[in-house]
């Protein structure tokens, strides 16, 4: 499907075989194209243009299917072609245009392939018929349409790249709220835990005052026994102290009535022996007895006022 240039002579050219250089520009085409596919091969990986990215996988997977299918189809042709001529010409051998050819029909060209545009030789002259120039032109216009294709799938590339790139930037943005909630979660955790924590310290408060609120009353009723029984025993002493003060009293006032008793004997016997001396005066004496009777009686009634004021 490149056409060779026949007009150079044996001498000019070391003889090699035509197939060889259509192989290798065709190799060269493959090259140019798979290379601009090639990053098509990796997984997308973006959720937003997961149809494109299928869509220019399956585009990838039929152009390379037509690229081989045809490879091989002007292989074909190019090794009969080849044959062919080797039958005309028999041990001739001629230098071959190794660039790719352009027609010059004004027929726009993909900018990754180079072209040289050449005359047309007939096809009598470079033993190719009719069909092959129209495979040649085919394959021409293949080569063309895949390096639009290349092309495509480069804008489509870079797309995905944009889009990758956003991805990324969603996934660090994502990453970095997953970080702030599980920081939240954390701090909340550790609240609630600090929050068990208190209650149970104010369960434990709560229980140590609820055992210091019974021993208190334990020991209100406790201090009420003791102030019960003290005013008991107060009462009980009082009493006491009033039953020995009126047992001293009595006791001191019979022991002032046998001193009184006491007094009076001696002195109603002081009174019988004053009784019997005026007796005797009055017999010796006959005008003194009345004197000294009056004076006697003040003196008894004397001692025994004395003595009523001792017991009062």
């Amino acid at each position: 499907w490149l056409k060779p240039h026949w007009g150079a002579t044996e001498s000019t050219c070391p003889p090699r075989p035509s197939h060889y250089w259509r192989g290798m520009h065709l190799d060269d085409a493959m090259s140019s194209v798979s290379a601009g596919l090639s990053e098509l091969r990796r997984p997308a990986g973006v959720t937003q243009s997961s149809l494109e990215v299928s869509s220019v996988t399956g585009l990838r997977d039929r152009l390379l299917r037509e690229a081989r299918s045809e490879r091989a189809r002007c292989l074909e042709v190019a090794e009969a072609a080849e044959r062919r001529r080797a039958e005309l010409r028999g041990n001739c051998h001629a230098a071959t245009q190794t660039d790719p050819v352009a027609f010059a029909d004004g027929t726009n060209h993909s900018s990754c392939v180079p072209t040289t545009t050449v005359e047309a030789v007939s096809a009598t002259e470079a033993g190719w018929s009719q069909r092959d120039e129209a495979e040649q032109a085919a394959a021409l216009r293949t080569i063309q349409s895949l390096g639009q294709r290349g092309n495509q799938s480069r804008f489509t590339e870079n797309k995905v790249a944009e889009l990758e790139a956003e991805l990324r930037a969603e996934r660090a943005a994502r990453q970095e709220l997953d970080n702030q909630v599980s920081h939240e979660r954390s701090r909340k955790e550790a609240a609630q835990q600090q929050v068990l924590c208190l209650e149970y310290e104010l369960d434990g408060k709560e229980a140590a005052l609820q055992v210091a609120e019974r021993a208190l009353e334990r020991r209100d009723a406790d201090l009420q026994q003791a102030q019960i029984q003290l005013r008991t025993l107060q009462e009980g002493t009082a009493a006491h102290s009033i039953l020995s003060a009126a047992n001293s009293q009595e006791a001191r006032v019979k022991a002032l009535m046998s001193q009184l008793t006491e007094c009076e004997r001696q002195l109603e016997l002081k009174d019988q022996h004053i009784s019997r001396l005026l007796n005797v005066v009055r017999q010796h004496r006959g005008g003194l007895p009345e004197e000294v009777s009056t004076n006697c009686g003040s003196e008894r009634s004397m001692p025994l006022s004395m003595m009523s004021t001792s017991a009062k």
